[in-house]
């Protein structure tokens, strides 16, 4: 089941326990970018907002919440699919930074400003899905995610044909 609309991740810090909802995608940057002591503070502000934490329980609700928002990504399928290729940035020296935020403004008819605004969760599946979108419509599209998919199978495919290759 994917996650998608009122859901919220249970804390346990040594001030109490929260229910933390889901952030948005911009907070969701800030959350995963903290380096310093005030970094920590300011992101426990945007996950429990009625209260003001001590830095233990800063640090403790940012890395905890995260590493729970991780999970529920990776368990719910929100990545998007990948696997390594030579085409992929092949001869490209520059980094795009907001390509996934135009895919997903674009899927979505959004403004790209709009983005940030929008649950975490629901970034996810948008972006996972304009991108499977994208590629679906071209044969080497399709190579690329059917190349992703198997390599996330653990098990082998019982009805494959052979006789096609």
């Amino acid at each position: 089941m994917i996650p998608l609309g009122k859901i919220t991740i249970p804390l346990q810090l040594t001030s109490g326990e929260f229910e933390a909802p889901v952030c948005t995608k911009g907070d969701w940057q800030k959350l995963k970018i903290c380096r310093s002591d005030t970094d920590f503070v300011n992101a426990a502000r945007i996950i429990i907002k009625d209260r003001e934490l001590p830095l233990y329980d800063s640090r403790l609700a940012v890395l905890a919440y995260v590493k729970s928002m991780e999970l529920i990504r990776e368990s719910s399928g929100l990545t998007i699919p990948w696997y390594p290729s030579e085409d992929v940035g092949k001869g490209i020296k520059y980094t795009v930074y907001t390509e996934t935020d135009k895919l997903v403004a674009d899927y979505a008819n959004m403004s790209i400003y709009s983005v940030d605004e929008i649950p975490i969760t629901e970034y996810w599946l948008i972006a996972r899905d304009a991108f499977i979108s994208k590629l679906e419509v071209t044969e080497k599209g399709r190579e690329y995610l059917n190349n992703a998919y198997r390599l996330t199978q653990t098990e082998a495919d019982e009805d494959i044909d052979l006789s096609k290759q």
